[in-house]
């Protein structure tokens, strides 16, 4: 980041062409790909404190009250609703998701 600064100062110094070249050539190596750099490094270095910051689940958090840890817990438990392995998956469902006309709207998109 301070090599792309300096850089975009130095812009400004230059008094030839030539000189403007070699500082746009020198701006070129200093930007590519630098958001991406930064953007992975942010997201690494949080990843790091919210593994440690954040709760596995709400039962263990420390700032919820007893009465969210339960609201929360009961919301978890009738959002995970029942799975496929309740019930086995037959023809009739996967005609029936088929010809779903939001299905075919999105096939088309």
């Amino acid at each position: 980041m301070f090599l792309f600064g300096f850089t975009t100062i130095m812009e400004g110094v230059v008094k030839n062409y030539s000189g403007l070249l070699a500082v746009r050539f020198f701006l070129g190596v200093f930007e590519t790909g630098m958001i991406f750099i930064l953007e992975g490094c942010l997201t690494v270095a949080f990843s790091f404190v919210f593994f440690f910051a954040l709760p596995d689940f709400p039962e263990e958090s420390k700032w919820l009250t007893s009465e969210e840890k339960d609201y929360v817990s009961a919301r978890l438990r009738v959002d995970q609703g029942r799975s496929a392995r309740e019930r086995q998956i037959t023809a009739k469902d996967v005609g029936r998701v088929l010809m779903d006309y939001k299905v075919i709207a999105a096939g088309f998109m």
